[in-house]
């Protein structure tokens, strides 16, 4: 875990560096698929803050106002710090200051009132529908992210995220799939 932590914190940097929206929106991917195999409010924070910025960086109302640039390297500067927190094995640090880089992403458009939900709530919301999508319980895309189970099922279908994933599974390749993760083999 440790080691994907790493590696998503520099591919982070990198993608808000050079404001690369779509290489955020695939770390935030990544982040969402690790979740299924390994919930982990650093990870679920760092899927949130990829995909939250990237939103942001594609409004031309965001990129015009005149302090986007120094939040955006205000971002840069947390995240290197983040990265050497990670580097030294202090996590709690590195997610205490991703947790405050959320919150920081949350409040740049909760002074526009153009939108119903943050761009943070829809992060969570759109977690959580691809968790439920790849096969993760209601309950569970809900809880690990947040929102509520009915916000989750709302928004699944009526996005059809379900249809987009492409994983269909029969009941043999999930228990086929349980098995696996607690290294039994199928009889």
């Amino acid at each position: 875990m440790a080691s994907f932590i790493l590696e998503t914190l520099l591919n982070l940097r990198k993608a808000v560096s050079r404001k690369d929206i779509a290489f955020l929106r695939e770390i935030s991917g990544k982040c969402a698929d690790t979740l299924i195999s390994e919930p982990n409010n650093l990870i679920l924070n760092l899927a949130i803050l990829s995909y939250a910025f990237s939103k942001l960086s594609e409004k031309h109302h965001v990129l015009k106002d005149k302090s986007w640039v120094s939040f955006s390297r205000l971002v840069e500067k947390k995240l290197k710090k983040c990265l050497d927190f990670a580097k030294s094995g202090d996590l709690s640090s590195c997610e205490r200051l991703v947790v405050e880089l959320v919150a920081r992403v949350g409040s740049v458009e909760s002074r526009d009132r153009r939108y119903v939900r943050t761009v943070v709530e829809k992060a969570r919301l759109k977690i959580a529908s691809r968790l439920y999508a790849q096969g993760i319980s209601l309950g569970n895309a809900a809880e690990i992210t947040g929102v509520s189970k009915r916000d989750v099922a709302h928004y699944s279908g009526k996005t059809m995220v379900h249809d987009r994933a492409g994983v269909t599974k029969n009941i043999t390749e999930r228990l086929g799939g349980v098995l696996k993760l607690f290294g039994k083999k199928k009889k």
